[in-house]
């Protein structure tokens, strides 16, 4: 039998408290907190608690490649058609509203 810091009388393996009447199971020691990741201001080293260590780098993002006539491109398993955006449709309307550009040529608006 020992004290412990408060002046409790412990069992030798400090399960047990003595409280004047009885044994009584002691409490587990409440574990601290884990620390928050400590990283190098660069961003390359991670502070384990007794040494820096590399951070691993992210795996490095596959470059879209594009057939040589660019129609065909590799997502990685299979080559899938490269769908061109439709063209947007632009109003092309001249300054006093009577003609609209259709790409060609100028047309009445019928304003």
């Amino acid at each position: 039998m020992k004290q412990d810091a408060n002046g409790r009388w412990t069992s030798d393996d400090g399960s047990w408290i003595w409280d004047g009447a009885a044994w009584v199971a002691a409490q587990p020691a409440a574990s601290a907190p884990a620390p928050a990741e400590q990283l190098s201001p660069d961003g390359r080293w991670r502070w384990d608690g007794t040494a820096w260590q590399p951070v691993a780098a992210p795996a490095p993002q596959p470059v879209e490649q594009l057939s040589p006539d660019g129609r065909w491109r590799w997502d990685g398993t299979a080559w899938q058609p490269v769908v061109a955006p439709a063209p947007q449709a632009s109003e092309h309307i001249s300054p006093d509203g009577h003609w609209r550009w259709d790409g060609t040529a100028w047309q009445p608006t019928g304003r």
